[in-house]
């Protein structure tokens, strides 16, 4: 069995779900969901800073993750880099 497809926000290319990070807002705060599981509308990533930064620069959380208040964005790029699969 494949996994689903996906399609990264930053670069908007289709992915299979396991190479993409899921985003989500808690707290007013953009939050890698690195194990699936946080409740709510999520948004997928590549691992890459050009991905992550084209969703930054380009503000497409909001509209993505469907929140009508603005989101800090401002720590993404370091949670997202330290990281590691």
């Amino acid at each position: 069995m494949t996994a689903p497809m996906r399609t990264c926000l930053g670069c908007r290319k289709k992915a299979n779900q396991e190479e993409l990070i899921r985003i989500v807002v808690s707290k007013n705060q953009v939050v890698p969901d690195f194990a699936q599981t946080f409740p709510g509308r999520g948004a997928y990533l590549h691992q890459q800073s050009e991905c992550i930064k084209n969703a930054i620069d380009r503000r497409l959380f909001t509209r993505a993750l469907r929140v009508l208040v603005t989101i800090d964005t401002s720590h993404l790029d370091a949670l997202l880099t330290t990281k590691q699969y």
